[in-house]
């Protein structure tokens, strides 16, 4: 069992807003004992038993790799994993390992440690005195990190003599360390680093590469820290050799990558075997002759070696205890010498660094809250610290004279652990409480479960110190022993504990002698976590994010706040924007603002505001980063009237859909193919009401308004309702074509379905989106090849057929030789289109209709004469071509959607089914009307062989079904297929006392409007009546701007009047032969799904009952 993770993200949202230690828990409770969740595309598997979870631990000593978790070239790969937490080396681990165990294990080793922590506390108490003085408010998580990490620093090695002109050397290697640990965090990492993360491992070599040949000021950072380390390790390095005339083990280099410096340090073992030192000899011989620069950085250090240097390491440090062979250990006969080299003697004390720092400084930081908040304890401390003495200094010997205070770190490390679990690779298949583990998954072992579990801790919520002292052992204590395993378990367990343990003492000893804290105002009893790398309190920690200068733009307008890099787009994904506006507005008011990404979107909920402002602004937001296009097809794709920012286009476009799609006498050219694509599917549905057969209505209806729109726009049959038949002849093929192609086109709409370099684009700095566009079209996916085929054929097909319509207008082919010529691809590059198919030389095989939406459009550019001028100009080739694509995408989904709505609610609502029913029967359910009685009525297309039913003629439609019209609005009103309406500011403007910056994306929400009570009388409820004359005033809205299902403003939706008129004769059709039941187990209320549009997200699952 698991939970089901999102595509591309997993289950990274819980990940990152509960941690691992609160998602684990709350999932073993539903889950069992052993389950998964995804980190990424990465599942990770859970094992929540402590005593299985001990035997894997000793089973497997190997942690997984997290290079997905940086973006380091791979020559700093390979120095990191010289490390002892990340090495798979195992010869390797094992002297490192030594050398760690033997540095902080035994108690002479820990004694020598004591008067460096001592000190480091003193300092922070003297601090700290200067606060109580004050009566100020100090972040106590803070101070102790840096307490902390100046213990691990003078420990790792560094005592440093600084003269006022000098640089400290010790504060460098401080502020080095700082940057490598915070940006181990995902949060505080370069950008590329969750990119990576979030794309397939088989892209992570591009990301690197890109990341290291673009790299972001973080990255740039973190590569500059990891080079200073090396050069002050390998400067400490040679001082410790001349005090101790050491022969060097290694010649360091330095090298240049990216314009950061760092170095390598091929090794030279003075024990190698005589092959190994020929090798060496050899590499030594390749090194002298090197570069200039080379021999120079030689030269320096070689010089660092013989003079006397001012910074020495101290001989009871743990870098002095690796340079001294410390771990080496005997050597087993027969088998070569094996010596930590330079670089792993680096690494290992970084490790030491980076491992000793944040974990202490966020249990320390823990201990002081919960004190704080459990009077009793401290009272207890404060008693032990008083009676030990509370200005007597501490000494290692005096440690054991504070039971209850270890206890009371025992209880820090159970509640509040900072490693919250323990990870190893499985490295071969194994089979636990029953189920298959695959060799190489991730193993979790959650110690943070372990130690807050009913199961094995009575009271487990509970800060109780006293179980792990003698009196409360028995009550309180553990079950198990493996229930308390805060410093992880087998033999990669934490090598430091001891040390951590000590330190935390000395800590808690020297506060407490001195103060008492006290929280501050409003901080709640319970502290509340946050996981990185470590887990330390969140109140304490601060968030990045990206994009701060759009943060500060848009500080005054309220919203949710977004998660790096995705902003919202969990709850967009989730909820879609429909629902998500819909439940942000009762939190933050009128006017708010979401992330798209990293991109604001203010969302203004005020209809009439909203309507003021789609006046005012007539642009529409691009989205490119929902497509990795080619710059050519972007070109071209912004030539459609939705899309394009020249006016002078778009007004002549849209004069073009007025012209089609508004006027009456349009309109009625425009019915009989609706009424005959109906009847096509009448005559379907009539086969499946006979076999009592379930038939999903959304994809019905979606077949049959594609064919609507396809044959409207290009005037020949897209042969989309009855997938079944042959095509017979060249049109019916070239119908066949664009449907495939215009539903590929619509399909990749979605990002969902899209290829997958758009959410990866979608997810990069918007700097970086030419790169991943040139990587998407250089080496493109199925989908992205799909698509670019997709989207050429459309224009093919259709130059053919406006080369068929010149070929049958001999007066306008002489007219567009001029405007093809003008419009040539090959001299124009709008796109990836090929050149205008040649007009044959004999009667065209296909014509375009006069009456369709592209036959409308040639006509015009071939009359519009008197209409160019400065407002108005005539459309070349691939803009009408573009328009007639909008078309059909604008026209297909969305009445498609609507009409499912309609079904669905008619089918849960008998009474308003009953009315529509009652409506239909009084025009007639078995009149028939002759092709020319259309053509009386100037209806007549593709009629001549067939007759119909009696079709609701433009007037009757509008005039005869005043009920069904009613439903159409109201499905709209409640499911409207475009649920928001969208504008660019283009300037910045005051909204309800908000600033709102130029360029803003403004968002408003139909959806909000048409579902608030605020608006509506009973708004969840589907009542038609509400647009009646008698259900108006009752059930109307209070604002007429309260239902714009079509937009507002001048860029609102062209083809109302046509999408109307649509609905209408379906449902008069539909409804004069069938009524429909929904499948069993259907909800009442359909649940939706939102990509482009908002459809049904089960569908609509029917059986169909014809009517007697």
């Amino acid at each position: 069992m698991r939970p089901l993770g999102y595509p591309i993200i997993g289950n990274l949202i819980d990940f990152a807003t509960k941690g691992t230690p609160r998602l684990c828990q709350e999932l073993e409770l539903q889950y069992g004992k052993i389950f998964k969740f995804w980190f990424a595309a990465q599942p990770w598997v859970v094992v929540s038993d402590p005593e299985i979870a001990r035997k894997l631990a000793l089973r497997f000593n190997t942690r997984p790799g997290f290079d997905a978790l940086n973006v380091l070239p791979h020559s700093e790969l390979v120095l990191q994993q010289k490390g002892l937490f990340v090495t798979t080396d195992m010869a390797l681990w094992g002297i490192a390992r030594r050398a760690f165990d033997t540095s902080l294990l035994p108690p002479a080793s820990l004694a020598q440690y004591t008067p460096t922590m001592d000190n480091c506390m003193l300092r922070l108490v003297n601090r700290l005195k200067q606060f109580a003085s004050s009566g100020e408010t100090v972040d106590m998580w803070r101070e102790l990190g840096d307490m902390t990490l100046e213990v691990v620093r003078l420990r790792g090695g560094v005592r440093v003599r600084c003269s006022e002109q000098e640089q400290c050397l010790g504060k460098d290697l401080v502020a080095a360390c700082r940057t490598i640990f915070k940006q181990a965090s995902i949060q505080e990492a370069s950008a590329y680093v969750p990119l990576q993360l979030l794309l397939p491992s088989s892209f992570s070599p591009a990301i690197r590469w890109i990341a290291n040949k673009l790299p972001d000021a973080k990255h740039i950072k973190g590569l500059q820290a990891r080079a200073h380390i090396r050069d002050v390790s390998a400067t400490l390095i040679a001082g410790w050799r001349a005090a101790h005339n050491k022969v060097p083990d290694t010649n360091i280099t330095t090298t240049k990558q990216n314009g950061h410096h760092s170095t390598t340090q091929p090794v030279i073992d003075v024990d190698a075997t005589p092959a190994a030192a020929t090798t060496a000899a050899a590499a030594a011989a390749t090194a002298a002759t090197a570069t200039a620069a080379t021999a120079a950085a030689a030269a320096a250090v070689k010089r660092e070696t013989a003079e006397p240097s001012p910074f020495k390491i101290s001989n009871r440090s743990f870098l002095s205890a690796l340079l001294s062979g410390l771990g080496e250990g005997a050597v087993p006969a027969g088998k070569q010498a094996r010596k930590l080299d330079d670089e792993e003697i680096v690494q290992q004390a970084l490790n030491f660094i980076l491992a000793g720092y944040e974990t202490s400084s966020n249990a320390l930081a823990f201990t002081i809250y919960l004190l704080a908040v459990n009077p009793t304890a401290e009272a207890r401390v404060l008693q032990e610290v008083d009676a030990f003495g509370r200005s007597r200094p501490i000494t290692t010997a005096d440690l054991d004279q504070f039971p209850y205070v270890d206890a009371v770190f025992k209880e820090i490390l159970r509640l509040h652990s900072p490693a919250a679990f323990t990870i190893r690779a499985a490295t071969e298949e194994l089979t636990v409480m029953g189920k298959r583990i695959p060799s190489g998954a991730v193993l979790v072992f959650p110690s943070h479960t372990f130690h807050n579990s009913e199961e094995f801790w009575a009271r487990p919520s509970e800060f109780l110190p006293q179980r792990f002292l003698p009196e409360g052992q028995r009550e309180l204590g553990p079950t198990t022993v493996n229930a308390h395993t805060p410093y992880g378990m087998g033999a990669r367990g934490c090598p430091g504990y001891k040390f951590a343990n000590q330190e935390a003492k000395i800590v808690l000893v020297r506060l407490f002698q001195t103060f008492t804290f006290t929280l501050t105002p409003g901080m709640p009893k319970i502290p509340r976590t946050a996981t990185g790398l470590t887990t330390g309190p969140a109140d304490g920690a601060a968030w990045l994010f990206l994009n701060p200068l759009k943060r500060w733009q848009y500080r005054s307008i309220p919203g949710p706040v977004g998660w790096p890099i995705i902003g919202n787009l969990v709850g967009f994904a989730v909820k879609g924007v429909p629902g998500l506006c819909q439940e942000l507005e009762p939190k933050h008011g009128k006017i708010l603002k979401f992330w798209f990404a990293s991109q604001p979107w203010v969302v203004i909920s005020d209809p009439e505001i909203a309507r003021k402002l789609s006046l005012r602004f007539n642009t529409r937001p691009t989205f490119n980063a929902l497509n990795v296009l080619p710059h050519s097809e972007l070109k071209v794709q912004a030539l459609g009237v939705f899309e394009t920012h020249d006016m002078v286009l778009w007004r002549s476009a849209r004069k073009g859909f007025d012209t089609s799609l508004l006027i009456p006498a349009s309109l009625a050219q425009h019915a009989p193919i609706m009424d005959r694509c109906v009847m096509q599917l009448v005559t379907k549905l009539k086969g499946v009401a006979s076999s009592g057969e379930t038939v999903n209505m959304w994809r019905e209806l979606g077949d049959m308004t594609l064919e609507v729109v396809g044959e409207c726009a290009y005037g020949i049959d897209f042969h989309s309702v009855v997938d079944g038949r042959e095509c017979t002849d060249e049109q019916q093929l070239l119908g066949r074509q664009l449907v495939e192609a215009c539903r590929t086109v619509f399909k990749q709409a979605s990002i969902l379905e899209a290829s997958a370099y758009v959410p990866l684009q979608l997810l990069m700095p918007r700097v970086l989106s030419p790169v991943v566009r040139w990587l998407a079209n250089t080496f493109p996916d199925a989908k992205q090849t799909e698509a670019l085929k997709a989207r050429r054929h459309i224009r093919d097909v259709s130059k053919t057929l406006m080369a068929g319509w010149r070929a049958a207008h001999p007066k306008d082919a002489e007219v567009e030789q001029t405007e093809v010529e003008r419009t040539d691809p090959s001299s124009r590059q709008h796109g990836n289109a090929a050149a205008p198919a040649a007009a044959p030389s004999g009667p065209p095989a296909v014509q375009i209709s006069d009456r369709s939406f592209l036959g409308t459009l040639l006509t015009e550019r071939r009359d519009g004469d008197a209409a160019v001028g400065k407002h108005f100009r005539q459309l070349d080739d691939d803009e009408v071509i573009q328009q007639a694509i909008t078309f059909i995408l604008a026209g297909y989904e969305t009445t498609a959607n609507t009409l499912a709505f309609a079904v669905y609610l008619l089918a849960v609502n008998p009474e308003a089914e009953a009315r529509l029913i009652a409506e239909v029967d009084a025009f007639g359910r078995s009149n028939h009307i002759a092709a020319s009685d259309l053509d009386q009525a100037g209806l007549k297309d593709h009629l001549s062989e067939i007759r119909i039913m009696a079709a609701p003629a433009v007037q009757c439609v509008c005039g005869e079904f005043p009920f069904t019209d009613a439903v159409v609005k109201e499905t709209l009103r409640l499911h409207n297929p475009a649920a928001f309406t969208i504008r660019i500011a283009v300037e910045e403007l005051q909204v309800l006392g908000k600033t709102v910056p130029k360029d803003a994306v403004l968002v408003f929400p139909s959806h909000t409007f048409h579902n608030a009570e605020e608006f509506w009388p009973r708004p969840s409820e589907f009542l038609p009546q509400r647009f009646l004359p008698e259900g108006q005033e009752k059930l109307g809205p209070t604002t007429a701007n309260a239902h714009m299902p079509f937009g507002i403003g001048a860029r609102m939706c062209p083809g109302y009047k046509f999408a109307q008129q649509e609905a209408k004769i379906s449902l008069v059709r539909l409804y004069q032969n069938f009524t429909f039941a929904l499948a069993p187990g259907m909800p009442k209320a359909p649940r939706t799904v939102t990509g482009i549009t908002t459809g049904p997200a089960d569908g609509v699952p029917v059986t169909v009952h014809s009517r007697k």
